[in-house]
């Protein structure tokens, strides 16, 4: 009798998790009221206080944790270099944005402590058809406002109320899904390969949105991330088989990506002539235009001529925050504006990078309290994951993206170690049936 009630209580599904899938489906929305992020703040609320009142022993030990204690040395940092120029209510508000964007972490810690199957299978499926329903509603407003991410990207309010993810913070989220799915399905996880039709159908959708969106970092990185996955599958081979030739594996690895390496630094102006000549009738296209401007690089790279254009605009941006490090490396020069993001550029912070901003921004004590706050959550968020090239991508966004986006720390510290989870907990149930 016991034995069936704990059965049941494993089971059940908390009204905690009903609000945060209200929650992570309208932040994922990006719906562009004036009062949006107010809205987020009364349901990021609602959920902290009937999760603490639904479980408080779980509630407590995923809020006691190393990576919530540098969350909170990073937001009362940020705190206290703001507040005085910044102004009280200004500077709440992005305590509270940061809280809304990292605390996913506590929010799925919570759920791994309270190790109930239904209730982390309902949010999981309720996130990836957020990811889905408002993937295809942004497909469709850029079939009709092209270039519209860009413009989100610089006025938030460009279009008044719209829901299609935000602009650019979905095509962050998407593109880690995306390699995190790829790996897993070449490496022959089970649930993806018995769902193929499914999970090809949803990798071309959030792939096509990558398109549209236009963001051609993003696009790279989730490139480079597939690519390293299929470098990991080469080395690691199928999940859960153990291999005998890992040496074997490891060389072919290492030669593939030599060989790969020294015939794109022997072809460089080939690829570039290339990406210019495959670019050059559609550079209305933003994302054409930058693959064109690439192009150029690479071709004018082996002439030995100078030429200047979008890509030293870009890296411009990171050196420019690299430098106003070096030059305030304790706390940075966010406290000098009150960490008013548009005073940020005039102080010399390039706002193009997470890393090199973040630091520019907060110097070495604010910038450390938040790299160790995202080793701490990476780590414990991947421990398990048997999937690694969207870390690849990851770091790719990191340096050449303002990474801000739930909707990529959402997939991070949430999505894919509950998926995991799931696959774990898949594999012990078909061990106990004695399933191979």
């Amino acid at each position: 009798m016991k034995s069936e009630a704990m059965e049941h209580q494993s089971q059940s599904i908390g009204f905690s998790a009903w609000i945060f899938i209200v929650y992570g489906f309208y932040y994922i929305s990006g719906y562009s009221d004036q009062f949006h992020n107010y809205i987020i703040m009364a349901l990021f609320l609602l959920w902290a206080l009937f999760a603490c009142l639904e479980d408080m022993n779980s509630f407590s030990k995923a809020i006691v944790t190393p990576s919530f204690l540098f969350l909170l040395l990073f937001v009362l940092y940020y705190f206290f270099t703001g507040v005085l120029k910044g102004g009280l209510i200004y500077t709440l508000e992005y305590v509270a944005v940061y809280l809304f964007l990292y605390g996913v972490t506590v929010q799925w810690r919570y759920y791994q402590l309270r190790n109930r199957v239904r209730e982390i299978r309902l949010i999981v499926i309720a996130l990836l058809v957020a990811f889905g329903v408002f993937a295809i509603s942004a497909i469709l407003f850029y079939l009709r406002n092209p270039s519209a991410a860009r413009t989100l990207a610089a006025d938030f309010y460009a279009f008044n109320n719209i829901a299609i993810g935000g602009g650019y913070p979905i095509a962050f989220g998407s593109a880690i899904l995306i390699v995190y799915v790829f790996e897993m399905w070449i490496r022959r996880e089970e649930a993806f390969c018995r769902k193929g039709i499914f999970v090809l159908m949803g990798l071309s959708l959030l792939i096509f949105l990558l398109l549209k969106t236009e963001s051609t970092t993003t696009v790279i990185a989730t490139l480079l991330g597939i690519v390293a996955a299929c470098m990991y599958k080469i080395y690691y081979g199928n999940i859960g088989k153990t291999s005998n030739n890992r040496d074997l594996r490891k060389l072919i690895t290492i030669a593939l990506l030599l060989l790969v390496l020294v015939l794109v630094f022997m072809n460089l102006q080939n690829i570039g002539y290339k990406l210019m000549d495959m670019t050059a009738t559609n550079v209305d296209n933003i994302m054409a235009r930058r693959i064109n401007r690439i192009g150029q690089k690479l071709y004018f790279s082996e002439t030995g001529q100078t030429y200047d254009n979008y890509v030293d605009e870009r890296i411009g941006t990171i050196k420019l925050s690299w430098q106003t490090f070096c030059e305030n490396p304790l706390f940075g020069v966010g406290h000098r504006c009150g960490n008013v993001f548009s005073e940020l550029e005039r102080l010399g912070v390039g706002t193009h990078s997470e890393i090199f901003d973040t630091f520019a921004q907060f110097g070495l004590v604010g910038g450390g309290f938040w790299l160790i706050f995202m080793i701490v959550s990476l780590k414990n968020c991947t421990r398990h994951s048997k999937s690694k090239g969207y870390l690849w991508s990851l770091s790719i966004m990191l340096i050449f993206n303002p990474f801000k986006a739930f909707h990529g720390y959402v997939v991070l510290f949430f999505l894919i170690p509950a998926m995991e989870y799931l696959f774990e907990h898949a594999g012990e149930e078909r061990n106990n049936y004695g399933i191979e």
